[in-house]
């Protein structure tokens, strides 16, 4: 991600964003606190998937929606209205019975669940914050906020998946030979790497290339949507790509469907078109009440004001009409 943001500034293709708290810039600490959501959201969904089940995982998955509805409403005072709360009721009712099938789960696995959703729901909403308060395209957004999540993430794949936080802990206690070969095996877990890099093949780099790009746009149209839509929207596209999911699984790859799943998935698909249709009007809506009332300035008042010399100026007095 990181490296095709970098190559579209260096190209040139957008401005760089200053940072301080003026319009257009960028606020400092809310984009370190979005790239460590952004990292730590992946690391706790992957450390849940470790300990529960797929099933486990999903569950938690749709508590996102009522997550950001409620930081949205007590942070920024976003309310939504009777219809699209009952639709989104019924559409997270409506995907849990269509995805959730066998439930294994414990506490801690659980918790790693919860705690995953909520990092990403926080930074959800951040994005969409960020994105609209400071006026930012989304590659600047990007731009000032992967660089802390990718300085996170490589901090936590040297010390959780290459062993080195065992050497750091053996070397504090100062405990020589479980540092020693704690040590060792940080080094020989490097050197396979390195080897399996090394023997990679053209078309292996290709293949990394290629999702490489794939997950640039998706992180690039997920920020998007945040700042474009809101982050609710947001999270009603992704309950939208875990239905899709099972519908494609079972129409392209013969995975079987119960009855269950295509009841839950069908109805799904009707809140979320409703909810769009809901969405659009009230958007509609919104846009034409804050054009119905336009200030003209009364060109004979001014005269009359000009003459007497007294009374309001001819900036304070204003009439207003209904538009077309």
């Amino acid at each position: 991600n990181i490296v095709f943001v970098k190559a579209a500034k260096r190209a040139r293709v957008f401005k760089p964003a200053k940072s301080n708290d003026n319009k257009g810039s960028f606020p400092l600490g809310k984009c370190i606190c979005v790239g460590m959501l952004q990292a730590s959201g992946v690391l706790l969904s992957q450390m849940s998937l470790m300990r529960n089940s797929v099933g486990a995982y999903q569950l938690a998955k749709l508590l996102q929606v009522p997550i950001v509805a409620t930081i949205e409403y007590f942070w920024l005072s976003k309310t939504l209205s009777l219809n699209r709360i009952t639709l989104l009721a019924a559409m997270i009712l409506s995907v849990g019975l269509a995805t959730i099938g066998n439930l294994d789960m414990n506490v801690l696995g659980t918790c790693f669940a919860i705690s995953a959703v909520s990092a990403t729901s926080v930074e959800s909403v951040l994005y969409g914050h960020i994105h609209k308060a400071y006026r930012l395209t989304t590659l600047q957004v990007l731009d000032v906020t992967l660089i802390f999540s990718f300085t996170y993430m490589l901090l936590v794949t040297v010390i959780f998946e290459y062993g080195a936080g065992a050497f750091i802990m053996q070397s504090i206690v100062i405990v020589e030979p479980q540092a020693e070969f704690a040590f060792q095996k940080f080094r020989s877990v490097v050197a396979s790497q390195i080897n399996i890099f090394a023997n990679f093949g053209v078309t292996g780099y290709e293949l990394l290339a290629i999702s490489s790009f794939l997950a640039f746009c998706i992180n690039w149209s997920s920020v998007s949507i945040n700042g474009t839509f809101g982050p609710v929207t947001y999270a009603v596209l992704s309950l939208f790509k875990t239905v899709s999911i099972v519908v494609m699984g079972a129409v392209f790859f013969d995975k079987g469907m119960t009855t269950k799943g295509a009841i839950g998935s069908l109805m799904a698909l009707v809140c979320m078109g409703l909810y769009t249709r809901i969405n659009l009007l009230e958007m509609l809506s919104s846009s034409k009440s804050k054009h119905t009332l336009l200030p003209v300035s009364n060109s004979n008042t001014t005269m009359r004001e000009e003459e007497g010399g007294g009374g309001e100026s001819a900036k304070d007095k204003k009439i207003y009409h209904l538009s077309d």
